[in-house]
Order: C-alpha cells, then structure tokens, then sequence
C-alpha cells in the first residue's frame, strides 16, 4: 500500500493489514477503535443496559483503569450478552444484527489480542448490513466510517509525527486534556490554534485538527501525542 491509498481507502480491512506491517500498535488503541466502532449502533440494541455495561467497562480498560476482576467481568458479561441474543430468536431480522454485534462485543473485550480487531470490523459491518434499509448504502457507509476511525487513532504509518517538547504548554496540555476527557472534539480547530500561536507548523498536526470531514474520537492520534498516551 502506499502513502496515497491509505489516505484514500474507504474500507478499514486493508488499512488494518497495512498496521499490522508497519507499527506496533498497544491494545488501548484497538480498544478504542472498537469502542468507537460498536457507538452507532447503541441505540438499536435490545439488551442495551447490559450492552453499554460492558462498554463502559472496556473504556475504562482502554485507559489502563481495570482491575483484573473488572477484565473477568467484562469477559463474561460480553458472552452472558451473545448467550442471551442466541436464545432470543424471537425475530429473524433482529436476531442477525444482536447476535453480529455481540460478537463484536466479545471481540473488542479481546482488542488488543490477535484477531479481536478484525471480529469487531465484521460484527460491525454485519449488523450493518442487516439493519439498513439498504444494505449496501449502510455497509458502505460503516466501512467508511471506519477507515476514517482508524485514520484517526492511528495516523498515517507512512508518515509519523514526534512530539515537539515545545508544544506541551500548560493550555495546550489543558485543552488537549479536556477534549479527550470530555469528548469535546469540537475544539479540535481551537486546538490547532493553540498550537500554532506557540510555533507548531507541523501540517500533519494542524491539517488534521482542523479538516471539517475528520471524525475524532477518544485515542485521536494528535490529542495522544499531546497527551503522551
């Protein structure tokens, strides 16, 4: 893959094989692509205090907060969930589309292990397609989605960014701190603006701050380079 098709791709699939090559990556990135992953499709889940319980947990786990019994319980938890959707096949339709994201579920538990990352890419795209009144349009939206996720969390491989001790200005750590803990990525130009008031002029850094058609979610490559996550 090059430079320009990884900019390019609209499908997370070949994105996913090209970091497996290039970078090592730790398991709360994957944790968080797939927390971002499974969001679209809370609302649409039957069991879904028992659902976002579980995703709770595994955002807690992203930022290294679990205790090992927490793990354990998300863990069975994650499986109670996919025992309950496969004994519920009350309704065809929505049997499919629980059963695709609880295995995601399962998976993104599993994140940062071999595989995890690629279940949940599937359930994802699988419950998509059965929930779409066009499978094709709703597919083919998540599969862009996630392409754009991954570009998100993980940058480009082909082309990566050191941080510049001179960037960590108190406000800028403040503001990059407060974006990631209160998911105000709508600050992201602002935060472009930080950074350029004291000397950055990295365009990797301030293009991706301030692209009106970028999605950022929690572990946006620049907030953790800021971050020092």
């Amino acid at each position: 893959m090059t430079e320009a098709e990884w900019l390019a791709c609209d499908g997370p699939i070949p994105l996913l094989a090209e970091l497996r090559t290039r970078i090592e990556c730790p398991g709360r990135k994957w944790r968080h692509f797939a927390l971002a992953c499974l969001e679209v499709f809370h609302p649409h889940y039957p069991f879904r205090a028992d659902f976002l319980a579980v995703v709770a947990m595994i955002a807690r786990d992203a930022d290294g907060e679990w205790t090992f019994e927490e793990a354990l319980r998300a863990q069975e938890g994650a499986v109670r969930i996919l025992r309950l959707v496969v004994e519920d096949a009350s309704e065809q339709r929505w049997y499919y589309v629980t059963e695709a994201l609880a295995e995601a579920l399962v998976a993104a538990v599993q994140a940062g292990w071999e595989g995890g990352r690629y279940s949940v890419v599937a359930g994802c795209q699988a419950a998509a397609g059965y929930l779409a009144t066009s499978k094709r349009d709703w597919r083919a939206s998540e599969e862009q989605r996630q392409a754009a996720l991954l570009r998100d969390i993980f940058g480009n491989p082909f082309r990566p960014v050191a941080c510049d001790p001179a960037w960590l200005t108190s406000d800028v750590v403040a503001l990059a701190r407060g974006i990631y803990e209160e998911k105000t990525f709508d600050r992201m130009p602002i935060l472009a603006d930080a950074l350029q008031d004291i000397g950055c002029t990295n365009e990797d850094v301030l293009s991706h701050c301030r692209a009106t058609n970028q999605v950022h979610v929690r572990g946006c490559w620049v907030v953790d380079l800021l971050l020092g996550k």
